[in-house]
């Protein structure tokens, strides 16, 4: 895009949404870089059409993507499980004020994810 309409729409779109052109330009390379290397590793590549969002309408995976990797390995829930359990196979609740605690899925119901 910024190549049809060059660096001025850039710059323009930046200050007009409060941001700074090369934290994206750092965002982009780094976006690239995750992305070869996960290539490398034996993902699918990132020119598949759509791959990499099919998971894109479901909050529960968003939510459990964003805890695994800000507390990995602290609790989990196997699809068809009512509690949490952890390293120790304890089971565990969660706090209704809880990211994880949400309408969408009960946590007092089985999983559905």
């Amino acid at each position: 895009a910024v190549a049809k309409r060059g660096m001025s729409a850039l710059t323009s779109f930046c200050r007009q949404h409060y941001l700074n052109a090369s934290s994206l330009n750092q965002i982009s390379n780094l976006r690239t870089h995750v992305s070869r290397e996960l290539e490398n590793l034996g993902f699918p590549p990132c020119s598949k059409q759509g791959y990499h969002n099919r998971n894109g309408d479901s909050p529960a995976f968003l939510q459990a993507s964003i805890c695994a990797g800000l507390y990995p390995n602290v609790a989990w829930r196997r699809k068809g499980d009512v509690n949490f359990s952890t390293i120790t196979r304890q089971k565990a609740k969660t706090h209704l004020s809880s990211v994880n605690a949400v309408k969408s899925q009960p946590l007092s119901t089985k999983c559905q994810v």
